[in-house]
This record gives structure tokens, sequence and C-alpha cells, in this order.
């Protein structure tokens, strides 16, 4: 191997080692601020009937963003049963666990749903509006929790909790307005000759192919999976003892969601480990609770995505792994 091949390696390999290193550094932070023994005894006293619930209600929400993914892949004329969805989120699942990528579960969604339907934008589309619309069911939940009560709870916290769901708001509703991104487009000369290429026209018009009653729609199925979420949390919370008033929970949700999307660490370890000190320590939590409840919420996901890594090593069994064809069209 010459030098220029190692360094290529070496750059292309940079940003996920980067990630786990940021990931390490995060999480000797926070472990340095508390009692190591602590932690440990909150987890080894968990109890496993209530975390057994916790696992099976975060199973039905996978469920639930099965069908709604299905349904955002239908607006865009893409039909695929519903039970293979359900299988590609467990296997994206294992990806994302098991890849210092963060997107890896999603790239393998939509390659598997692209060589099915033979359409790659309205893939990409339904993905990353699913991830999207999931993220708005649960920041409506905690504005409507914090316009009805907001005693007791920390300024920062509601101010941060109003901001990051009016602008994941914003951010969906801009999937619905095809006009005001045609009369953008039209005055930025980059941005025109960009559109020209054909394949980025294409997955403009998948991107933007969403009608606000469709976004309302999906947002109909988000606010079940947002109660299976919290719920969740609910449980896990019990499991270990740590007793709180459901607002907390409605309010903390979307942030908790967002802490496990952001691409900047190894599977959100570190981040999510921060996340949960930052919110539930103000409200009264031992530091060790809320990192000890942040744990096994990624145990949780952890059993989940080995659920679908079975489920890839059952599917490579029973036929031979697919390719990428250069041939297929419509991408």
């Amino acid at each position: 191997m010459n030098a220029s091949t190692g360094a290529q390696r070496v750059s292309k390999k940079g940003p996920a080692i980067l990630k786990i290193v940021l990931s390490l550094v995060l999480l000797v932070v926070v472990l340095s601020q508390l009692s190591l023994a602590e932690l440990w005894n909150e987890l080894k006293n968990a109890n496993l009937a209530l975390f057994g619930l916790a696992l099976l209600s975060y199973l039905v929400g996978v469920a639930i963003r099965a069908y709604r993914w299905q349904l955002l892949l239908q607006v865009l004329g893409q039909r695929v049963p519903f039970w293979r969805l359900v299988e590609l989120y467990l296997i994206g699942m294992f990806f994302n666990h098991f890849l210092p990528t963060g997107i890896g579960g999603d790239v393998v969604k939509i390659y598997e749903v692209a060589r099915q339907e033979s359409n790659t934008p309205a893939a990409i589309s339904a993905t990353f509006a699913d991830r999207l619309v999931g993220i708005l069911g649960s920041s409506l939940v905690a504005l409507m929790a914090i316009l009805l009560d907001r005693r007791d709870i920390p300024r920062l916290i509601a101010q941060t909790v109003f901001i990051v769901s009016f602008g994941i708001v914003a951010g969906t509703l801009l999937l619905t307005r095809r006009r005001w991104w045609d009369v953008i487009i039209g005055r930025i000369g980059l941005l025109k000759r960009v559109m020209s290429v054909p394949r980025v026209q294409r997955l403009y018009q998948a991107m933007t192919g969403y009608t606000l009653s469709d976004i309302l729609k999906t947002i109909l199925v988000s606010l079940p999976f947002t109660v299976t979420l919290i719920l969740t949390q609910v449980l896990i919370a019990r499991s270990l003892g740590v007793g709180l008033a459901l607002k907390y929970f409605l309010l903390f949700v979307p942030l908790i969601a967002l802490a496990n999307v952001l691409p900047i660490s190894f599977n959100g370890l570190g981040v999510r480990e921060g996340t949960y000190q930052l919110l539930f320590v103000p409200i009264g939590v031992s530091p060790a609770s809320a990192v000890a409840m942040s744990l096994v919420f990624h145990v949780v996901r952890l059993v989940t995505g080995l659920i679908g890594g079975v489920l890839y090593f059952w599917a490579s069994v029973r036929e031979p792994l697919h390719r990428p064809d250069a041939s297929r069209k419509g991408d």
C-alpha cells in the first residue's frame, strides 16, 4: 500500500474515529462527575420486569414508525409491505448501533427500499421526512406541556424545549412549501444550475412532494409513537426507582430524541448521558440516577438493534446479499 492510499483510508476513517474519541471524552467527563459505585448500585438494582415492559413499549413504537414511513412512501407512489418496513427499521437500528456513522441504518433502509421500488429519490425523501416528522410529534407534545403547566420547570429548559420544538415544526412545514423553494431557487443562479441536473431535480421534487394534509396525517401517527417513547422513558425511570411527574417526560422526549440522532458521536454515547444530566439533575434527580436512565435506555435500543441483526443475518442466509446495480433506473 503506497502512502497516498494510506492517507486516503485515514481521511475516510477520520470522521468515524473523531466520533468515537468524542464519545469517550464525553463519557469520561460525565462519569468523572459522579460516584461509579452509586451508578453500579443503581443499575444492578433495576427492576427487570419494568425493563421488559420498557423494551416492549419501544418495540411497539418501532412498528408505529414503520407504519408512518409506509404512509410517507405511499404519498410518493411507493408500495412497500408493512412488515417489510418493520424488518428494515429493525435492521437499520442494528447498523446505527454497530457502525460509527450515525446514519448507517438510514442508508441501509434507503438502499433496500430503492432497490425494491427503483426510486432512490423517493426512498431518501420518505426516510428523511420520517425522521423529521417523528421528532415533530414529540415537539408538539412538549409545547403543549409547556403551555399547560410551566410550574417548577427551569426557565432555561423551557426556553430550550420551545426553541427546538419551534425549529422542528418550521423545518417540517417547509417540506410542503415547494412554491417558496421555487421562488428562492429562481433568484439564485447557482441553485438554478444545480437544479438543472436531472438527479438533483428528481430528489428535489421528492423532498417537496408532501402536502400539509400529508404531514398532518403522519403527525397523527407520530402522536401514538410519542406516547410509546414517553412510556418507555417512564418505565425506565420507574425501574430505577426514580419517581417524576409525567410533565417532565413530556418535555424532555424531543431533546433526548435529538441527542440520539445528532451525528457528532458514536451512537449518541456521551452526548446522551450529558443530555440526561442537563435535563434531570436540575429537577432533583441524582447524577448517578440520570446517567443510569440514559444507559438503560441505550440497552433498550441495543437489544432492539440486536433483533435487527438477527433478521439481517437470517435474510442473508435466505438469499444472497444484494449489491448495488449500476444499471438500475430511477436513481
